[in-house]
């Protein structure tokens, strides 16, 4: 009997890579999306030189107008150990904060005669302030050692030349004045060129820029004026209680206000106002100061569409913009008077220059503007109408309160979008032109993303 030994037949199989390794390779994926765009979005690295840290910690902000655009790396002492390095890392946004001429200081609490700032850092971390330069690109700063007396003036603001006798409580930070309405501050104050007088800087903030004219007059409005009399007893006058505290200059203008002055104007102070002052009323139009001479400032007017909406629960939804008023009614952005089908009945209303509107039943769906018929008085001063084709310098006619926003044409596209978006609170504003006054069109916005619309002839809802 043979013995058969038994034979193995080798069977050739298809292997697949184990699904493990889809792990590593996932996360290898991941990683360097997470990396590229780490790197896309990374700023500038900033040395600030400190003599003192002042409680600040690696991770605390640092901010500009409420905004965060940075955060300390690391502090450490200078190598002759008599100040303090913070090394500290800007967003990709903030590039301007690390050019010559930017400003950081470390918020603290501060109670002072102009009132009380920084107490959020109470109870909560020290933050960096700052403020942009437009120098040269540099990464190595000197910090503030404290909040600077004389912030930096916004765009649109007018800088004044006032020359007085003496200081006579007078300071940086001091309000500027009309009808006892703050409209400025005092930007610096020094010894004149030859030492005969006190010479100092006023900030107007843009929306007032117009109130003074050539034949303003200023005067100062620190501490009480007392008056007495037999028969009227006695009599007490203070400009404003900030400005008893703080000191202050007010100022008015005539009737016949003179023409509008340029940054750099200079006037004298006076001692006492004027003993007419109070029967003064100039008619000025107010944000004409940007425009060409001879154009006036016309301003738009607030819309709020609200309704309501929801079944069981009902919420009130809101919009809000600006319409211009013509002859035929108000022209605004069509938006503002659609109103979703689902609302709920006889809730939705239309408000214009605070007068109820009648909603218009049917809006298009591609119209951008729209007009709406109702009582409107169009105002006597109303520009030029002239379409908006290539970018050019313009302002932005909006809120009254902050007054007009100048855009420059590098800040514009070709469809009129704006590289900086204001936001919502200018969604209608009135577009101008800043070489003729012509009005161009209005600031319509859609998804996060504002244009300069033109105006048509006739716009139909």
């Amino acid at each position: 009997m043979n013995d058969v030994l038994p034979r193995a037949i080798a069977v050739q199989t298809r292997r697949f890579p184990s699904l493990i390794w889809l792990i590593p390779i996932a996360a290898v994926v991941i990683s360097t999306i997470i990396a590229i765009q780490a790197w896309r979005e990374r700023g500038s690295s900033v040395k600030i030189h400190f003599a003192h840290g002042e409680g600040l910690r690696p991770g605390d902000d640092i901010r500009y107008r409420g905004v965060t655009i940075g955060h300390v790396e690391r502090l450490a002492l200078t190598d002759d150990a008599t100040g303090v390095v913070v090394y500290a890392n800007l967003v990709r946004q903030a590039s301007a904060f690390a050019r010559s001429g930017a400003r950081f200081w470390v918020v603290r609490p501060q109670v002072g005669l102009n009132g009380v700032s920084g107490l959020e850092t109470v109870i909560g971390p020290r933050y960096l302030a700052a403020e942009p330069g437009d120098g040269i690109v540099i990464h190595e700063h000197a910090g503030l050692d404290q909040t600077p007396a004389n912030p930096r003036p916004d765009l649109g603001s007018r800088i004044l030349r006032i020359s007085a006798a003496s200081v006579s409580g007078l300071r940086n930070g001091s309000p500027v004045t009309f009808r006892q309405l703050p409209v400025g501050r005092i930007g610096g104050i020094r010894l004149a060129n030859d030492a005969t007088a006190i010479d100092i800087d006023l900030i107007i903030d843009p929306p007032y820029v117009d109130l003074v004219r050539s034949k303003s007059v200023f005067w100062n409005a620190s501490g009480v004026d007392l008056a007495a009399g037999f028969f009227n007893g006695l009599k007490v006058e203070i400009e404003s209680l900030q400005s008893l505290m703080a000191g202050g200059i007010a100022f008015a203008t005539p009737d016949v206000p003179g023409e509008a002055v340029s940054n750099g104007h200079r006037f004298l102070m006076r001692d006492e106002p004027p003993e007419d002052v109070h029967q003064w009323q100039p008619a000025i139009a107010i944000g004409a100061a940007l425009l060409p001479a001879g154009q006036w400032a016309v301003w738009p007017h607030p819309v709020r569409l609200s309704w309501q909406h929801g079944r069981w629960r009902q919420r009130l939804y809101t919009v809000e913009g600006w319409a211009f008023p013509t002859a035929n009614g108000w022209i605004l952005p069509a938006d503002l008077i659609r109103v979703p089908e689902d609302v709920v009945e006889g809730t939705a209303r239309l408000m214009i220059a605070g007068m109820d509107i009648e909603i218009p039943a049917k809006v298009s769906d591609s119209a951008v503007l729209a007009l709406v018929r109702g009582e409107s008085k169009q105002d006597e001063h109303s520009p030029i109408l002239r379409s908006w084709t290539t970018p050019e310098d313009v302002l932005l006619y909006g809120d009254p309160a902050y007054g007009p926003r100048p855009v420059s044409a590098d800040r514009q596209d070709r469809e009129g979008a704006l590289l900086n978006d204001p936001g919502a609170p200018w969604h209608g504003s009135i577009v101008r032109s800043r070489t003729d006054g012509a009005m161009l069109g209005m600031l319509v916005r859609h998804q996060d993303k504002s244009c300069i619309v033109s105006l048509p002839t006739a716009p139909v809802p």
